[in-house]
């Protein structure tokens, strides 16, 4: 296993730190490697929701198990589009 050591943190910070740990019944160590471990999983998460396709890996699965159905015409794929559209705001009265 591997060792981390992150310097110049100001000292309130720490202080503030431990305390958070503390009311997490942790050290800060533990708070410290629970905290980069979850920030950590996630971003795997994510980049693999955003890199791979929901649909084609359920495919994957019916194929590997011997599942019929859901074929391309059954569930189509919808384009992906890399940037989230979203609808205008407009406030009325104002």
């Amino acid at each position: 296993m591997g060792t981390m050591t992150i310097r110049k943190l100001d000292d309130d910070t720490i202080e503030r730190f431990k305390a958070i740990a503390s009311s997490n019944h942790r050290s800060a160590e533990a708070e410290a490697r629970s905290l980069i471990e979850d920030f950590t999983a996630g971003r795997i998460v994510r980049h693999d929701m955003q890199t791979s396709n929901f649909y084609d890996r359920v495919r994957e699965f019916m194929d590997h198990n011997d599942i019929e159905g859901l074929t391309d015409s059954e569930l189509p794929l919808p384009d992906r589009n890399a940037e989230p559209e979203r609808p205008p705001l407009t406030l009325k009265g104002i």
